[in-house]
């Protein structure tokens, strides 16, 4: 084996070793916030039948969204969140984009959590 043969074999390692790096690096930014989105989904999803039940009023159903967004360090604000209740349901949307700094880009994700539930 020559010592060009050596060096690329050092050059290939290194460059899949940047590469699995970088992987790792965006799966550590970008995983949790999916999980927190599918926290808040839940989450909206468990109020809007809640809500239907007690009959809460918009304002306060926004406030606990916001509220539980807030605990989960998602950036939703009252501007976020879409509340109709009415005899018929509850409907909820929520729309709200979180930014990732990459050092060298930011992704925004943008997330639509919705619900809706009707009353029988």
């Amino acid at each position: 084996m020559s010592t060009l043969d050596s060096g690329r074999g050092r050059l290939k390692g290194i460059v899949t070793l940047v590469i699995l790096a970088a992987i790792a690096y965006f799966a550590v930014k970008t995983i949790p916030v999916y999980v927190q989105n599918y926290e808040l989904a839940d989450y909206i999803q468990n109020l809007a039948v809640q809500a239907t039940v007690s009959r809460s009023a918009p304002e306060d159903i926004q406030r606990n969204i916001v509220d539980k967004a807030h605990s989960l360090d998602l950036p939703v604000s009252f501007d976020n969140v879409q509340v109709s209740s009415n005899m018929d349901g509850v409907k909820i949307h929520v729309d709200y984009t979180v930014p990732i700094d990459l050092k060298v880009y930011t992704l925004s994700l943008h997330f639509k959590p919705s619900a809706e539930n009707r009353a029988l």
